[in-house]
């Protein structure tokens, strides 16, 4: 019967010893779980950023100390060597023994404990140095992980979160403004003016613009940092600016909606103009209209066509015989009408009027005051001859 209850006891006890141990191993393993920012989590800050090609920049790795007091690490960190390069590393000051080893894409951080570091779920283990040198992006991974507890016991290789940079080449910005009708493209692209006339180009980058008129346009040139009518190839070293000017057949029209002579002059002179291109030949006809002046009473009726040769530009002017008259007549007018218009666009006048100016002499009107002066005047006169009539004793 003894034996019998000494063999159940230690049965019992067995049972509760496996219990147990299988309990530590559940908690360890919690404790340790990858993932979900447990126990000995790997991450690094920032996350994600966006540097240019020559900027330094800081990573720092992070673990998560929970409430262990964990033994050794070993951080191993991987990254493209051909973007970025790892200059030095400072180790964060709850460390204790370091051994740093930055070597060709990696770099590894091994042999430390954290002193004191038991329950912080976020210790800054250490801080990475690092130079962007081509565009790219760079991405920093954990390859491997070895964590011990503080009685030098493995707990297996925790989570470690990754950490990317956009890395950027500097950029310059060309801008393009257009004279004309026409459009501008750039190769490489980013320039599609008009509407995109103005982008970011990577620094020391050639850009190669093309210019194309539109119909009845012709290319006149470049400006700025560039010239000439050939394609324009400009180095993105610093910000640029770029006209392109397109020789369009313009406008043709009177250099005004009025004008004025006296009928004694002789003639007047009128102008039409082609202003804001010159590209290909253009022609207009011209002829007067009656108004309240009449042609072979006040001037000589006129008509004729203007003409202008490819390339050129500027005022053609005629004359219409004015006719002086005896009759005071007052201020008289007619008018002179464009018409046919070939090879350019209207201008803003395409008829003026002629105002021609009356030279008789008009015999003034006296004006209220003066005829109040003269009345005062006629009265003051008969008032003295009758005063004189009844005082001839004055004489």
């Amino acid at each position: 019967m003894q034996k019998m209850w000494l063999q159940r006891s230690m049965q019992i006890f067995s049972l509760l010893m496996v219990t147990l141990w299988v309990a530590y191993g559940v908690m360890v393993d919690s404790a340790y779980a990858v993932g979900g920012n447990a126990a000995g989590d790997f991450w690094i800050t920032p996350a994600s950023s966006t540097v240019q090609t020559g900027q330094t920049f800081d990573l720092v790795v992070h673990v998560n100390a929970d409430s262990e007091t964990m033994g050794s690490y070993q951080v191993t960190i991987d990254f493209d060597q051909n973007l970025v390069s790892v200059d030095s590393v400072d180790v964060n000051g709850v460390l204790g023994n370091v051994n740093k080893n930055i070597q060709n894409g990696s770099v590894k951080v091994a042999e430390f404990t954290l002193n004191g570091a038991a329950g912080s779920t976020d210790v800054a283990l250490f801080t990475m140095h690092c130079t962007a040198h081509n565009p790219g992006t760079a991405s920093f991974t954990f390859s491997q992980t070895i964590l011990t507890d503080e009685m030098g016991q493995s707990i297996g290789s925790p989570n470690g979160s990754s950490a990317t940079v956009n890395i950027t080449s500097p950029q310059n910005t060309l801008t393009v403004t257009i004279n004309g009708s026409g459009s501008v493209t750039s190769s490489p692209a980013g320039i599609n003016c008009p509407g995109t006339c103005s982008a970011g180009f990577a620094e020391d980058t050639d850009v190669t613009l093309t210019a194309t008129p539109a119909a009845s346009y012709t290319f006149a040139g470049w400006s700025g940092a560039c010239s000439g009518t050939g394609p324009c190839t400009v180095t993105m070293d610093r910000d640029q600016q770029v006209t392109a000017t397109f020789n369009g057949p313009g406008t043709v029209g009177f250099e005004s909606g009025s004008t004025s002579a006296r009928e004694n002059s002789g003639t007047v002179t009128v102008q039409v103009c082609r202003t804001g291109g010159t590209n290909g030949p253009a022609s207009v006809a011209y002829s007067t209209e009656d108004g309240t002046a009449v042609a072979g009473q006040d001037y000589q009726a006129a008509s004729g066509t203007l003409t202008w040769n490819d390339g050129e530009g500027g005022c053609k002017t005629f004359s219409i015989t004015l006719i002086d008259n005896d009759n005071t007549d007052g201020t008289k007018s007619f008018s002179v009408a464009l018409s046919d218009l070939s090879g350019a666009d209207p201008g803003t006048y395409q008829t003026i009027q002629i105002a021609i100016a009356d030279d008789e002499a008009v015999a003034a009107v006296p004006t209220m005051n003066e005829w109040g002066m003269m009345i005062f005047a006629v009265l003051v006169i008969m008032g003295g001859f009758f005063y004189y009539r009844r005082h001839p004793s004055l004489s």
